[in-house]
């Protein structure tokens, strides 16, 4: 079952994020990674070897392969297997392996808008005019330009 966003927020450890105020430097960057970082982590998913919650979706791809084997890969919108010429057993474990992969799915992308969220109100709008597109982003620095 797929967590709500007021669920994901009231499991982070970081509420709100620390305002920087001006041009971000190298320290106001990390200092909002290891927040970020704590909250993507604290949502439990199966996505990239499944121990270390969502930190692939703020952690650049080649340090996160240094806390795990297994990439953390964004995943795509899912599609139920048409029924055709399934059994009833087949069809509902079709559908047990759609849902589950529905939740990891909606997860994924809440947690990427929360994210976006609290970096949209710590840092000056000037630096995240990526975050206002729908361009995907795996990392923090490139939410900071």
């Amino acid at each position: 079952m797929p967590y709500k966003a007021d669920d994901m927020t009231a499991r982070f450890p970081n509420k709100t994020i620390t305002r920087m105020d001006g041009e971000p430097n190298y320290d106001s960057i990390n200092a909002l990674c290891m927040q970020l970082y704590g909250n993507a982590g604290a949502i439990p998913t199966g996505l990239g070897g499944g121990g270390h919650g969502h930190i692939g979706l703020v952690m650049d791809p080649a340090l996160y392969t240094t806390l795990s084997a297994t990439g953390y890969v964004s995943p795509t919108a899912p599609n139920r297997t048409p029924p055709g010429n399934l059994t009833a057993v087949e069809r509902e474990e079709a559908e047990k392996i759609y849902l589950k992969a529905k939740g990891e799915y909606d997860d994924h992308n809440t947690m990427q808008e929360l994210l976006k969220a609290q970096i949209q109100e710590a840092v000056d709008d000037v630096y995240t005019r990526q975050l206002k597109t729908n361009t995907p982003v795996t990392w923090v620095s490139q939410f900071v330009t």
